[in-house]
């Protein structure tokens, strides 16, 4: 059984499958693979790459609000509160925390990769200095990028 957010994305799914050939032939992109699902419910999210330092035109941004994508792991030692801790550098500069998963490293048990969606730019001040703390706290911390929320 959907969830209705699964239904709804299968929905925003379908209406992309329409407009990509537009898209492909107007940025000029290719198609890599077809039909490549195990599982006939799959839904994927799609994700624009650009070089690094590069970002849309200024002149376009509208209204819209911004979200973060950011992977963080290796909290130290393990303690109670540790991930709290860490999120306490978004939450300490009321900066919203939109969605958090965990996965396995693999490396040992008990060690966990941290997939979080943050409300803002990464180069808006709070932000960015939440970033930095965070940096103090986790071994390690990506930056996967900013985008316009849906």
């Amino acid at each position: 059984m959907f969830s209705e957010s699964a239904l709804d994305w299968n929905k925003e799914a379908r209406a992309i499958e329409h407009i990509y050939p537009l898209i492909r032939t107007e940025r000029q992109l290719t198609k890599v693979f077809e039909d490549i699902e195990d599982e006939p419910g799959n839904t994927t999210r799609f994700v624009w790459l650009a070089p690094a330092g590069t970002g849309p035109d200024e002149s376009s941004i509208s209204l819209t609000p911004w979200k973060t994508t950011l992977v963080f792991s290796e909290l130290g030692a393990d303690h109670p509160g540790a991930l709290v801790d860490a999120l306490h550098e978004f939450s300490d500069r009321d900066i919203n925390l939109a969605r958090i998963e965990s996965r396995p490293e693999g490396r040992a048990i008990g060690r966990y990769r941290f997939f979080i969606d943050v409300e803002g730019r990464s180069t808006d001040e709070g932000l960015a200095a939440a970033i930095v703390g965070l940096k103090l706290k986790a071994e390690s911390v990506q930056v996967l990028g900013s985008y316009r929320a849906a």
